[in-house]
Order: C-alpha cells, then sequence, then structure tokens
C-alpha cells in the first residue's frame, strides 16, 4: 500500500528522470548542430558553436504600442433622487455579498 511519502518520491523520481532524459536530447542536439556546422566535433567546437548562437544577432519584435488615450475628468452634478438611488443599490448589493458568507 502507498502512503503520500512514497508517492511524492515516485513523482520526484519521474519528474528528475524526464528533466534528466530533457537535458541529454538537448545535448544530443548540440552535438548534432556542432556537427553539420564544423564537419567535426569537439570540445573547442562544441564551445564555439554555443557561444557564436548566443551572440548573433536577434531578432526582436516588440509588442504593438498603444497611445494612451488622456482621461478628461467632467464634473456633473447628480440630483438627490439619484445620488439615493445608487447608494441604496450599493447598499443592496453589500448586503447581498455579506450574506454570502453567513
Amino acid at each position: 500500500m502507498l502512503n503520500s511519502t512514497s508517492t511524492l518520491v515516485v513523482n520526484m523520481t519521474s519528474s528528475f528522470m524526464s528533466n534528466n532524459n530533457y537535458k541529454i536530447k538537448r545535448f544530443a542536439d548540440r552535438l548534432q548542430k556542432t556537427y553539420q556546422r564544423f564537419g567535426y566535433v569537439s570540445l573547442d567546437s562544441i564551445v564555439k558553436s554555443y557561444y557564436e548562437h548566443r551572440t548573433e544577432y536577434s531578432n526582436f519584435t516588440p509588442f504593438k504600442q498603444h497611445d494612451y488615450v488622456t482621461v478628461s475628468y467632467h464634473k456633473t452634478a447628480i440630483s438627490p433622487q439619484r445620488l439615493d438611488q445608487m447608494l441604496s443599490s450599493l447598499e443592496k448589493a453589500n448586503a447581498a455579498k455579506k450574506s454570502q458568507f453567513i
């Protein structure tokens, strides 16, 4: 019978193995790219290939930027009836929210 500790160990082990397989696959891909680029594989060619790959200029396309519209504030008079209506609707909404938690 498995308990939670052994399940955690199994999950951690499978995660480690999949991560390890990913690293091995990346290393194999790097060896193949190095061989295709230079025609041979050596430690110097791997390092050279790695740093040449990192120093090449990347064509970075930034996100489209939008101009922000300035917000204008127009003060308007609110009638007392409208103000009472807004306050009563807010009180009803607050009462409904409180009743959910009780």
